[in-house]
Formats: C-alpha cells, sequence, structure tokens
C-alpha cells in the first residue's frame, strides 16, 4: 500500500509490525453529505428542534425548526472541507451548506466510527488556506486493530475528554461567579443609583488614549519583540495573548501614546468585539495597543477592576454599547466614553471586590494548569494508542 506525503509513517508502520491492519479511509468512510438537508447561514436560528452541524469551532452552529430532511445515522463523523474540523455526531442533525461533508461508517464489522473519529484528528492534513480539503482526507491511511482494542482505546479516551469537560466547566463557572459577585455588590445604575453615587467616567480619568496602526501596518508584525495587542486578544476580563503579535524597539518607541501601564483598563472600541474589556497586569511600557483598543487610566478613586467588570456586566452591554452601535457605526470615541454614566461606590468596597477577584483567579490558575496536565496526557494517549504502545503499561487519568 503506497502512503500518502503528509502521514507519520513511523505510526503506520508500527502498528502494522503489531498485526493492525490497514485500510485507506475510503474503504471505510464515505461521503454521504447528498443525503443531508443543507441549510444556509443566514436560515440558522438559535432554538429549534434539530441542530445544524457545520465547519465552525463549536459543536452545534444553529437550529431549524425544519421538519425532515435531517440526518438520521445513529453515529458519523462530520468534516469542514475548509476549516478541517472534525466532529464525531452522535444524533440527529442538519448540516450547513458551506464546505461540510457527512462521513459515515460503511465498514461497521472492521471498524468503529469513533475509533475512526479519534484517529483521524491524530492526522495533520495540509492547510492551503479557505481551500478543499477533502482531497487530502480521502488519502488517509487508518491503522485498525481488533474491535476489543478498538474499545478498549475509545473508553480511555473518552474518559480522558470527561475529565477534560469537567475542568472546563469548573473553570467557566469560576469565570461566572465573579460577574455575579459584582452583581451581588454593586448592581447596576438602575437599582442602585441611589445607594451609590452617579458621574461622568471622564471626572475618574486620569488618560484616555486610543492605540494606534504601527508604521508599516501588518508587515510590521515580528515573531518575537514588544507586544501588540489588539482588540482579538481583549476578552471578557480576560487578556487573551496566544496570538499576539510584536513589533520592534523602534516601533514601540515611535507609538508612546499607545504605550500600557500597569493596572490600565483596555476597552475595545470598534467592531464586533466592541465593549469588551480587561485590565492589564504587566510591566509599564512593555506593551502597545493598535487602533481598536482603548486605553483607560483612571485616578485613586475608580478601581480598574471594578470598571472593567462595570464594562462588562450585562447592563452596561444592553444599554450603553447596544445603543451606541449600529449597522453602519461600530465605535465608541473619546466624547462618548468619557460621558458614560456610572456608578461610584465607595473605593475600600471597589477594592473588596478586586480581592475577591483574585482569590477567585488563583482557583482559575490551579484548574488551568491541571487542564494543562490533562491535554498533555490526553496527547500521549493518542500517540501511544494509534502506535501499538497503549496497554503496554498503565495510565492512570
Amino acid at each position: 500500500m503506497n502512503f500518502n506525503t503528509f502521514q507519520n509513517k513511523k505510526v503506520l508502520n508500527n502498528a502494522k509490525k503489531a498485526g493492525w491492519k490497514l485500510y485507506r479511509l475510503t474503504d471505510l468512510l464515505i461521503d454521504d453529505s447528498r443525503n443531508s438537508l443543507k441549510i444556509k447561514k443566514r436560515d440558522y436560528i438559535e432554538e429549534g428542534a434539530t441542530p445544524i452541524i457545520d465547519q465552525g469551532k463549536e459543536l452545534i452552529g444553529g437550529y431549524s425548526n425544519i421538519e425532515d430532511g435531517f440526518y438520521k445515522r445513529n453515529s458519523y463523523i462530520v468534516f469542514g472541507d475548509h476549516t478541517r474540523i472534525l466532529k464525531y455526531i452522535d444524533f440527529p442533525a442538519f448540516i450547513g451548506a458551506d464546505g461540510v461533508k457527512i462521513l459515515n461508517n460503511i465498514n461497521e464489522e472492521v471498524a468503529i466510527t469513533k475509533y475512526l473519529y479519534y484517529f483521524l484528528n491524530t492526522v495533520s492534513i495540509p492547510d492551503t488556506g479557505y481551500n478543499r480539503h477533502f482531497k487530502f482526507l480521502k488519502e488517509i491511511i487508518i491503522p485498525v486493530p481488533k474491535i476489543d482494542v478498538q474499545i478498549e482505546i475509545v473508553n480511555l479516551l473518552d474518559k480522558t475528554i470527561n475529565v477534560i469537560d469537567k475542568r472546563q466547566q469548573q473553570i467557566e463557572a469560576l469565570s461566572a461567579l465573579k460577574q455575579n459577585i459584582f452583581l451581588d455588590m454593586f448592581g447596576s445604575v438602575k437599582t442602585n443609583k441611589h445607594k451609590f453615587k452617579v458621574a461622568k467616567l471622564g471626572d475618574y480619568i486620569s488618560l484616555v488614549t486610543s492605540g494606534s496602526t504601527p508604521r508599516g501596518g501588518r508587515k510590521s508584525y515580528l515573531n518575537e519583540g514588544i507586544p501588540l495587542i489588539r482588540s482579538q486578544n481583549v476578552l471578557w476580563n480576560e487578556l487573551r495573548l496566544e496570538d499576539v503579535v510584536f513589533i520592534s524597539g523602534e516601533t514601540h518607541n515611535n507609538m508612546k501614546r499607545s504605550q500600557l501601564n500597569n493596572r490600565d483598563v483596555l476597552l475595545n472600541i470598534t467592531g464586533a468585539s466592541i465593549g469588551r474589556s480587561v485590565v492589564y497586569e504587566g510591566e509599564s511600557y512593555d506593551a502597545n495597543v493598535n487602533q481598536h483598543v482603548c486605553i483607560i487610566r483612571l485616578n485613586k478613586y475608580i478601581n480598574p477592576y471594578y470598571l472593567s467588570y462595570y464594562f462588562t456586566n450585562d447592563d452596561f452591554q444592553q444599554n450603553v454599547v447596544s445603543k451606541n452601535i449600529g449597522a453602519t457605526r461600530q465605535a465608541f470615541n473619546y466624547t462618548q466614553i468619557k460621558n458614560f454614566d456610572i456608578l461610584v461606590p465607595n473605593i475600600s468596597l471597589q477594592n473588596d471586590f478586586e480581592d475577591k477577584v483574585n482569590e477567585i483567579n488563583k482557583q482559575i490558575s490551579v484548574l488551568a494548569k491541571s487542564l494543562d496536565q490533562i491535554n498533555l496526557l490526553y496527547d500521549s494517549i493518542l500517540y501511544k494508542a494509534f502506535n501499538g504502545e497503549l496497554f503496554k503499561e498503565d495510565i492512570n487519568i
């Protein structure tokens, strides 16, 4: 059997030596997309009778109330032809109209569908951008052991995924708890305007400025150097730096008005992410923001954590953000920001809130480290499972 150029030949050879059989993907799975109604993105609804599986990152892209035409197999694999995302589905569903393939198992006495799904996730399919990738998927060679070994592999991987999901749920619950604590302590302008002072944000700002586009634009981005924080890095009270870009020291020095101080509040002021906010914790002048992110530097009477959670609570999002943006204009300007009405509780109460946030963040940090370790274990199990090594030693989860 001729191997393709992108698979790990060592894994396939080791599996073959262990007595596993090798099959072409097309001997086990067929493209059965024609047997499901394809729903266009514009026709998705948020809630409905039947889920829609598309090529996005989320398991379910949306819903439909159409009564017939959905795919009814007990288990199948969905492949994003453009995104290369794989999903194991064990419930009836429609599929998205753009670049979605349903892979149906035609040889269930040889291979379990979920075993095939887990193996396909170990293969690095070439990335050719927003093009079709099914031609590469069809070339994959799949090592297949006896059914009882497949069951053991699937059960262990399922168990690991279950632990990962529980850790993620714990982290999400703790993150939600911080916002709930904010509401319990401070409420909204409407409910607590008599309990706390209401003032304009501009009265408590020592600096408000947006960043700027580095000279040279995207061409100035580097793989290392001074971090440049963009709107995609500013989430809901979370600064995510996995995809942060960097600029040179010279570019950094030319962007003085966009350089950050420790405990500055960052607010996204344009586009779909408008209103997301986070507190920057880091050495002063060791990072910049671009033109889509606003720096708000406060005086001693407003705690930055209080303000960031004020921005991201539902009251502010519904009554300020949604009323100040429209289909043609999605941006805050400096005047609007300075004129935001905010509750101003006693600073000691605001500081108490920050202390509570920090305590919860410590718990989240412990869980995040545990999650990282479990993800490493999962990767190790995947490698050993399809290299014929999994049950040569005990693996504890």
